[in-house]
């Protein structure tokens, strides 16, 4: 894929999520004004993952994308008590459908962000979220529908251990 030929100005900044108090770390470019697309990236993946190549034909259709760091990932607060996880183990724990030690879970990630849309007065975003993010956002949807318009998952699933991988 070729690069975007305009690199496009992002918007940067931090804000409290009114949910849980965490400081995020986000970008937004577009109009003001136009229809918001709230982008929510996988496990381990910066906002930056979201790309301008990615991003440039959306912004030329007249949406404002508002991406963010997870928590613990790029700028966004760490999480103070980190307790080192074996990700394979843990994995096929989870496939297993056995309990797996994380420092916090999905519905934790998804209050974040509802409380960064909150904080950053968004109304009634679009989420697309893309794998885990995917898995966020289908959270986000179903504790406040009224604060989301639609929902695109990319490369998800809803983290049933029965389903197959996406």
């Amino acid at each position: 894929m070729k690069a975007a030929s305009n690199p496009i100005e992002w918007q940067q900044g931090f804000a409290k999520s009114s949910t849980t108090g965490l400081n995020m770390a986000w970008e937004s470019a577009g109009p003001t004004d136009g229809e918001t697309i709230f982008m929510v990236a996988g496990l381990g993946c910066q906002l930056t993952m979201w790309n301008d190549e990615f991003c440039a034909p959306l912004l030329q259709r007249g949406y404002r994308l508002v991406r963010f760091d997870n928590r613990d990932i790029g700028l966004t607060d760490q999480h103070p008590t980190s307790m080192k996880v074996n990700v394979p183990a843990t994995f096929i724990r989870n496939k297993l459908g056995l309990p797996t030690p994380t420092n916090y879970k999905l519905d934790t990630m998804a209050n974040d962000a509802i409380g960064l849309i909150d904080a950053l007065e968004l109304k009634r975003p679009h989420l697309l979220g893309i794998s885990m993010g995917g898995m966020i956002s289908q959270i986000v949807a179903a504790k406040a529908p009224e604060k989301i318009g639609k929902l695109v998952t990319l490369m998800s699933s809803t983290n049933n251990p029965k389903l197959p991988m996406p």
